[in-house]
């Protein structure tokens, strides 16, 4: 095991007084929180704001200055849920994701909406996908990644009581054009926690902690390429197994080594917390699986 030991910075942080508070009015919102939150590629910031019923995209320009307000909801009578998630695009604008009902809870179908609006706010186009094995009850929208290409990503999950659980990825390209969809079987248990992370050329990193009969237990990562084919998965344990795993971040190095990192809680006595790291090589292999911190603190990566 490698232990870290690291040094102090001995300077005080001096606190300023933003010397301008500003205040931003909304059409018909008095008061708003705001949920989501992306940088914009002109400098500017795109939030989704909600009030009650109420839910509206604004963006901000450079000094913090409304630039625009885009309704998106105006009650209950509205069929679309929240902004599940948002990325940018290259002109300044963004991508909304969003779930669509039609129909009850048991015997209507979900879709997926997404939203292009450009760096002015208006919509470029506004589309609806019932993607494969979608439905009401078990389909949960997990993710929406962008490689900062104008290629989006949706990652969905859906429960199959007594079954496994299939990972639906699909690639959207810039006009909203469905370029490939793909399955990916996972374990049995909540996975929640999946998430999808660009790749080199164009495709890929899913990564998920599917839950153990302890714990989050393992790691499971499989890279897709540009076209979704599978280049490889690796499903990597979790020390002694009885521990329970929460994700960090995923990233690829531009010799396409796949760094996995996060942090992990024993689930027996002691108790113990370690932040972990693992690499794994282009073609798949496991290279090294480390463990940072005392294990006395928790998150002590």
């Amino acid at each position: 095991m490698a232990i870290i030991t690291c040094g102090m910075i001995g300077q005080t942080l001096t606190a300023q007084l933003p010397p301008i508070q500003k205040a931003i009015d909304l059409p018909d919102l008095s008061s708003a929180l705001i949920r989501k939150v992306i940088a914009t590629s002109d400098d500017g910031i795109i939030a989704f704001v909600q009030h009650d019923s109420l839910r509206s995209v604004v963006k901000l320009d450079v000094n913090g200055d409304l630039a625009w307000s885009q309704r998106i909801s105006s009650g209950a009578v509205d069929p679309h849920w929240d902004v599940r998630d948002m990325e940018p695009t290259t002109d300044g604008g963004a991508v909304l994701m969003r779930e669509f009902w039609d129909g009850d809870w048991v015997d209507g179908s979900v879709y997926v909406v997404l939203t292009r609006l450009d760096a002015a706010g208006a919509i470029v186009w506004n589309k609806r996908y019932q993607l494969p094995g979608m439905n009401s009850l078990t389909t949960h929208l997990a993710d929406l990644m962008t490689n900062g290409a104008d290629e989006f990503f949706i990652l969905t999950w859906a429960t199959f009581f007594g079954g496994s659980d299939p990972h639906g990825v699909v690639k959207i390209d810039g006009s909203g054009a469905v370029l490939w969809c793909t399955h990916i079987l996972s374990d049995v248990g909540p996975t929640f926690l999946s998430r999808l992370y660009p790749s080199q050329g164009g495709g890929c990193i899913f990564v998920d902690y599917p839950s153990g009969s302890l714990g989050y237990e393992k790691i499971n990562v499989v890279l897709l390429d540009a076209s979704g084919n599978l280049a490889w998965g690796r499903s990597v344990e979790m020390t002694n197994g009885n521990w329970t795993t929460w994700s960090g971040t995923t990233i690829q190095s531009s010799t396409g080594d796949v760094y996995v990192q996060g942090d992990q809680s024993s689930t027996g006595a002691p108790s113990l917390s370690y932040g972990f790291m693992f690499k794994i090589a282009p073609t798949g292999d496991l290279r090294w699986y480390k463990l940072y911190g005392s294990g006395s603190l928790p998150n002590s990566f």
